[in-house]
């Protein structure tokens, strides 16, 4: 038995050292010798002092390749670290993608953090498709597999957003930016808000609908303004600028600068004194017009000639000052002449204008017709011959030389060059096809997508409204808990139907997107009803009418209500009439006659009651009145009366 026992611990003694043995071989194999973990340090130490393009760097990786795993992802993680630009990105996602399958978890979530920022500040705009979908990959990735702190999940959100609203989904952008503000707002991180209400802003605006991103912009204003962040509150204010002058609010404009101190704002941001100079005139101030850009000549050595003599001329021809434009046009003529002969590979065919001479020239040449100076007014717009007839789709150059060609065609109708007049009016109606086909393309998108985003709106705030309503009931019902003694009962029952609830909410509209999806497959030919649009639309308007009360509006028209709906005035019409039983004239003076029969027994004064509901005449009221209670008011008082 002895011998056994002694037997049993030489055997346990040799497997103990054999599988010491196999840790220490094992430890070093993976992390290797500390002749190695020398070596490691000085090339991570002579690589630091390497740029990322050099040569000798490349000849350094080289040795780094052939260190031990450890040592070889500790360094391609330091070089994945760097910030040397555009250029070296390239070798760095190498780097990234060669320690990937040597890395360990929490390395390789390091690793693609620093991939997913790389795609986002210098793929996201590459117009390589491929360099977005490894970009949602690493993104998609990094969601599914790694545990994410808050700061992490944020910067791999806003880097998917980045990317589909680069890919024009809009739709998929906002829900991610809307989750994000959400987020933001509950851990209180105002610069973060901002930069999410001006992200969405843009998308807003890209829509077209300006007002929406007005109204951001302002809240991202505001923001600025309450936690004195003075970098922010410029970038606010510049988006807000270019906002307002879209919607012609230039007078908003003027406050805004003159708010967020001119002069300091002016120095960052040369454009500040151009834009001022541009609402001034647009509000018919040529003198203070051009008093801002006498600012922006003097506070910025980047203005140019050019432009500066450009806006001035307009100043002029706004006032109808020929000789000061005639002098100020000289000047810009010859400042656009000297910046063509500079510039190289001009031929002399070649236009030495832009395009942003064209309105301005058209309109001096008009002012010279108008005061009977033919002969210069045609040698004007001969200078800009080339740019009325080269081709362009932009919208607002199709707009100038559509302008510039009407101009030019009644000079040359007054001089009985009808055979010129022929082919400028000729070449204005192409362009005019041209500009409406563009216009319309454009507009059918922009409703295509503000449909969408109304959706999205629609079904991200019914989310917030039920959640909301949800947090009120389990406050109310925590309340509850602390005073009853059968609380604990009623929070299961109360849980069990919530979670039906929202099972049966949830099956319905998985339901809904299943038929959507049905209808979207095949093309809008499916015979399922998914929603009934002009059933929704006067919906819409009944609700609009009712409590807003419109119907109290004399001038409230179907035009009217059409615009403020957003639609056209025979859908609307339509609608009215297919869901209301009646014209949209009746339809609305029930809601005037059912808002005088809820006050006809509280005034003696009829006439004006009617004026109140918004009847435009006492025989509108009259005839509605009969139609609607088979009787005078004075019968119907009677009979009250007696009743």
């Amino acid at each position: 038995m002895k011998i056994h026992r002694n037997n049993t611990k030489q055997v346990t003694a040799k497997v103990l050292l054999l599988l010491v043995l196999l840790c220490y071989f094992t430890f070093i194999g993976c992390t290797g010798s500390e002749t190695e973990r020398k070596k490691a340090d000085k090339l991570s130490t002579e690589l630091a002092q390497m740029p990322l393009l050099s040569s000798q760097f490349d000849s350094l990786m080289q040795q780094v390749r052939q260190l031990p795993p450890t040592y070889r992802v500790a360094i391609l993680l330091e070089v994945a670290s760097r910030d040397e630009g555009r250029k070296a990105v390239i070798k760095q996602e190498d780097c990234i993608l060669e320690a990937l399958p040597l890395a360990s978890k929490k390395e390789k979530k390091k690793l693609l953090l620093h991939l997913v920022d790389y795609y986002a500040r210098y793929g996201s705009f590459s117009p390589m498709s491929n360099v977005r979908k490894k970009c949602f990959l690493r993104v998609a990735e990094l969601e599914e597999h790694y545990s994410l702190s808050q700061e992490e999940s944020w910067a791999v959100k806003k880097v998917k957003a980045l990317i589909l609203q680069n890919l024009s989904e809009t739709e998929r952008a906002l829900s991610v930016y809307f989750e994000l503000l959400a987020e933001h707002r509950a851990a209180d991180k105002p610069e973060l808000i901002i930069e999410d209400l001006g992200s969405i802003a843009t998308i807003f605006s890209s829509l077209g609908d300006h007002e929406k991103a007005i109204s951001l912009q302002k809240e991202a204003y505001q923001l600025a303004v309450e936690h004195q962040l003075p970098e922010y509150q410029k970038k606010c204010s510049r988006s807000l600028v270019v906002g307002l002058y879209r919607l012609g609010k230039y007078a908003e404009i003027i406050e805004l600068y003159w708010k967020t101190n001119l002069d300091f704002f002016a120095r960052s941001e040369y454009n500040a004194y151009s834009m001022l100079a541009s609402c001034h005139l647009q509000l018919a101030r040529p003198d203070s017009a051009r008093f801002y850009l006498e600012k922006m000549v003097q506070g910025s050595a980047t203005a140019s000639d050019a432009t500066f003599y450009s806006r001035l001329a307009e100043t002029y021809l706004s006032e109808n000052r020929e000789d000061s434009a005639t002098a100020t046009m000289t000047k810009l003529i010859d400042c656009l002449r000297k910046e063509a002969k500079s510039t190289e590979g001009l031929s002399e065919a070649d236009s030495p204008f832009p395009f942003s001479f064209l309105p301005v020239c058209s309109s001096y040449a008009t002012l010279l017709h108008h005061n009977g100076k033919d002969r210069e007014a045609s040698e004007t717009f001969r200078l800009i011959v080339p740019l009325m007839e080269e081709f362009t789709e932009t919208s607002s150059i199709l707009a100038d030389q559509i302008d510039a060609l009407t101009r030019y065609s009644n000079l040359c109708r007054s001089l009985r060059q009808y055979e010129k007049v022929s082919d400028l009016l000729t070449r204005r109606d192409s362009l005019r096809d041209i500009y409406i086909r563009i216009i319309d393309k454009w507009d059918k998108k922009r409703v295509i997508d503000r449909f969408k985003t109304s959706e999205l709106m629609y079904t991200i705030e019914k989310q917030q409204t039920q959640l909301a309503y949800s947090n009120r009931i389990l406050i109310i019902v925590g309340v509850a808990t602390l005073v009853l003694g059968c609380s604990i009962v009623a929070l299961v029952v109360f849980y069990r139907q919530r979670r039906r609830q929202l099972l049966l909410i949830q099956d319905k509209e998985f339901e809904i997107e299943r038929l959507r999806t049905e209808v979207l497959s095949s093309g809008g030919n499916s015979s399922v009803p998914v929603f009934s649009p002009q059933e929704e639309l006067f919906r819409t308007a009944e609700r609009k009418i009712a409590t807003e009360r419109l119907f109290l509006n004399k001038e409230l028209s179907l035009e009217l209500l059409a615009r403020i709906l957003d639609t056209n005035r025979s859908y609307l019409s339509s609608a009215v009439n297919s869901h209301s039983g009646s014209n949209f004239n009746q339809w609305l003076n029930d809601y005037r006659i059912q808002y005088i029969l809820a006050r006809i027994h509280t005034t003696n004064d009829l006439i004006h009651l009617a004026d109140e509901a918004g009847f435009a005449s006492l025989n509108s009221f009259y005839r509605n009145f009969k139609r609607c209670t088979g009787m005078t008011p004075n019968e119907y008082l009677k009979q009250a009366i007696t009743a």
